[in-house]
């Protein structure tokens, strides 16, 4: 029998490699299983978010105050958005401040709402898998990590954590400053 979360890296895994469904809603649901990320936080998602190192190969993406470096294949689906619009239409253009997941009119985002219905169409209860998500991640990293890396306010990551059951008492005195 599956548990919970070893259904999660499972469907993380499909999602990685199954070229049949589209880019956009398998990045969305992506960091959504991985990153405990909110709709509203993914449908705001610039392009700018979203860096390449010099190598051309690291891909880093913006969620908190620290980007996050992306390990492949997710780095790949995420050069690939926004996924580019019929040719002659105002969205082909990509710009640093266009939306990964742009909406039906040029120049505007994605809703959450529509989002999280086409994720629901496609088996992922957002809000099941993002707690899932932040409560695997606050089992691994203290929260002031936690909130750095995915824009949480401390005082949610600290709660996340308490409900993880760790206690990261001593990673800040742990890690000092050298002057």
């Amino acid at each position: 029998m599956c548990t919970g979360g070893q259904k999660r890296w499972h469907l993380a895994r499909r999602l990685l490699h199954d070229d049949a469904l589209p880019a956009p809603d398998r990045v969305a649901r992506l960091l959504v299983l991985l990153y405990g990320q909110p709709l509203s936080r993914i449908s705001r998602l610039r392009c700018a978010d979203v860096t390449t190192g010099r190598d051309g190969v690291t891909v880093q993406l913006q969620l908190g105050t620290d980007a996050i470096q992306i390990a492949e294949p997710l780095a790949t689906l995420l050069r690939a958005l926004p996924v580019a619009a019929s040719a002659g239409t105002a969205r082909a253009l990509t710009t640093p401040e266009q939306s990964l997941f742009p909406g039906r009119r040029p120049g505007r985002t994605g809703h959450p709402t529509t989002l999280a219905n086409r994720l629901r169409r496609l088996g992922l209860e957002p809000r099941a898998a993002r707690n899932s998500a932040l409560l695997h991640l606050a089992e691994h990293l203290p929260g002031r990590v936690l909130a750095d890396l995915l824009g949480l306010h401390i005082g949610t990551a600290e709660r996340w954590s308490n409900t993880a059951g760790t206690r990261w008492m001593g990673y800040a005195s742990s890690h000092r400053t050298v002057r």
